[in-house]
């Protein structure tokens, strides 16, 4: 088995592979001096095309160093509770069976929109997988619904061009359960959950957002508060093919639940989505007048804000809130009180 296996470094990691006849890779294990894992495009000139089932798992680390292969001393095996992040080349093709398996501090994968053909448990046990990213147009054909399928749990799906995100989906967690049919012990899969509904928001291979924005509605009756805002605000700040019905139903959603959203944002700390917050009115096309919505932020919102931050011990959140109010809210009364 050792005489068909190859190791090589490249920089900080540990490849270990196998050659195919279509002259592509097979990569079937990686050991490396940080719990990221890295996968070149390019092995030796060769293209990395395949991930081996079991690739990221401690099973398979013992069968290659049971079969010789030597580690460097620095170097730890990329799998079970050590692995954090994987990104995954663009000439991947296929993702093999059980391949992430107990890898359960996983919390992000990276690869092309364009996914691979991914083989059935490949996420089995990634309990803290909670990003996808995929590199490339949220429009393209890709293997998603293959992948979703093998997620139950809450997951977020970013798209991503040139290291910026462009579009943004939720899925909600959803329940699988099984019902015994007569005495021949027949057994029926039940799914519930607007989670599995979203899940199917395809028109063939490609990402239908319309489809995805309808299912919003049901979602508000069953799922919580947080997960309904991570949905609707994700929408508004990566508006892609995002129709005006939906934009309407998205922007009032915040509206109503603007408190929230703002304490999330201070507990998280996240000075991204702070600013998204504060230019909401904006980005929404100016369009809260049109769609009826009333305006999100105000003078008392603002305020209220910045004492949460400074409570919460958030200093750089209250800069950009203090910022803000004398750049737009003290500014408007000073103009309102002009002769």
């Amino acid at each position: 088995m050792i005489n068909n296996i190859k190791t090589t470094i490249v920089d900080d990691y540990l490849y270990v592979w196998e050659k195919l006849n279509t002259d592509g890779i097979r990569l079937l294990h990686m050991y490396g001096k940080i719990p990221e894992a890295y996968v070149c495009d390019t092995i030796e000139n060769l293209p990395v095309t395949e991930i081996a089932p079991y690739c990221f798992t401690e099973k398979k680390k013992e069968a290659l160093e049971a079969a010789g292969i030597t580690v460097p001393y620095d170097m730890t095996s990329l799998s079970g509770q050590y692995v954090s992040r994987i990104i995954l080349p663009d000439s991947l093709t296929k993702i093999g069976g059980l391949a992430f398996y107990n890898c359960r501090n996983l919390s992000e994968i990276e690869m092309s929109a364009a996914a691979p053909d991914v083989d059935g448990d490949a996420f089995m046990n990634c309990i803290c997988l909670h990003k996808i990213i995929l590199r490339g147009d949220a429009g393209e054909k890709s293997y998603l619904r293959q992948i979703l399928a093998q997620i139950t749990w809450k997951i977020i799906i970013c798209w991503q061009n040139h290291e910026k995100n462009t579009a943004q989906a939720i899925f909600f967690e959803y329940d699988q359960s099984y019902d015994e049919i007569g005495p021949a012990h027949i057994f029926k899969l039940n799914m519930a959950g607007v989670g599995f509904r979203a899940r199917q928001s395809f028109s063939g291979t490609v990402f239908a957002w319309k489809q995805y924005d309808d299912t919003f509605i049901e979602a508000k009756a069953l799922e919580c508060e947080k997960d309904l805002l991570d949905m609707a605000f994700s929408r508004i700040k990566y508006p892609y093919e995002l129709d005006m019905e939906a934009k309407k139903i998205y922007l009032t959603y915040v509206q109503e639940h603007k408190k929230a959203l703002s304490q999330i944002i201070i507990d998280e700390k996240n000075t991204d989505n702070l600013n998204c917050l504060l230019e909401i009115d904006r980005i929404s096309g100016g369009s809260a007048d049109e769609f009826n919505v009333r305006k999100i932020i105000d003078a008392q919102f603002i305020t209220e804000m910045i004492d949460e931050a400074a409570q919460a011990g958030w200093g750089e959140g209250s800069v950009i809130l203090l910022r803000y109010k004398k750049k737009n809210i003290s500014k408007r009364r000073s103009e309102r009180f002009k002769f």
